[in-house]
């Protein structure tokens, strides 16, 4: 009879057997029924791993109370994980010569020195993000935090400690802050193989966990990794050329750009620095105000 009412139930509402509620439910009578080494539903195991990644106490709570995973294996599982996917640590924790010798391999590796002519311009700008905090257990660091809390090693530390510097983000007053959004630098290349290739033109070559619009030295050290790239490329024998970095333009980029501007024109740098006309709002915004595009 009950399985009449479920099958009536799931013609009359057919997405509830899409949702979380629905896999939550079947694992509930599942372990009910005794089948405790049952396989858990995808959709369960997630949920039950963002949980752990956000909280492992509120997890351990939530899971006591609805049948879910123990600590152990969702400890276990979040290794899994992470083993199995790339980890942004080892490029959060690069030097500024790293990167550089990562785009000189780069260029060195994809297009010809004899024929290319290879240009390359940077764009710099911010994505959202979700303000977690969570460990890597890959490389054992724990990571979501703001730069320059961005990636805290956790190697030698034990659960409480890691707890305590979990803890350490939420004190009122607390230096530390939990990110809420990467900038990222993207690397734009321009060369006459490139199109016989079927390369793509982009390759992102370094990012900052960050608050919000957050002022830092992040463009400067981009710029810095570029211009340094650019003079082992041509101590190579490369022509190759760092032509420009682009910007949103907002209150914490515009300093950077106006003073490269004035640097370019001085003649102690040999890119410009500009900002990004397609960026919609505050291309408008630039425009309904100043009747250009130009920092003020």
């Amino acid at each position: 009879m009950m399985s009449i009412h479920r099958d009536l139930f799931y013609q009359k509402y057919p997405q509830f057997e899409e949702t979380a509620i629905c896999d939550l439910l079947k694992n509930a009578i599942n372990r009910l029924q005794g089948n405790t080494s049952s396989k858990l539903p995808d959709r369960v195991r997630n949920l039950f791993m963002v949980a752990y990644s956000i909280s492992p106490k509120a997890a351990r709570f939530f899971s006591g109370n609805m049948f879910g995973p123990t600590d152990k294996n969702m400890r276990k599982a979040g290794r899994k994980v992470d083993k199995s996917r790339p980890s942004l640590s080892n490029f959060l924790t690069r030097t500024i010569q790293d990167v550089a010798d990562d785009i000189v391999t780069y260029v060195s590796t994809n297009y010809e020195k004899d024929r290319d002519i290879v240009t390359m311009s940077l764009s710099i700008d911010g994505t959202k993000v979700s303000p977690l905090l969570q460990e890597d257990t890959r490389f054992d660091r724990i990571v979501g935090g703001a730069f320059p809390d961005h990636c805290i090693s956790s190697l030698e530390m034990n659960n409480q400690e890691k707890q305590n510097v979990l803890d350490s983000f939420y004190v009122n007053g607390s230096n530390r802050k939990v990110s809420d959004e990467v900038k990222v630098a993207t690397a734009v290349f321009q060369a006459p193989s490139a199109s016989n290739k079927g390369l793509s033109p982009y390759k992102q070559v370094m990012a900052q966990p960050q608050t919000r619009n957050m002022s830092s030295n992040f463009n400067d050290r981009a710029c810095e990794v570029c211009s340094i790239a650019q003079g082992a490329l041509r101590k190579k024998g490369w022509r190759f050329s760092f032509l420009s970095s682009c910007n949103d333009g907002v209150s914490c980029d515009s300093k950077f750009v106006f003073s490269g501007l004035l640097k370019y024109l001085e003649g102690s740098i040999d890119f410009v620095t500009i900002t990004d006309t397609n960026h919609n709002g505050k291309s408008w915004r630039y425009q309904g105000l100043l009747g250009g595009n130009s920092v003020k």
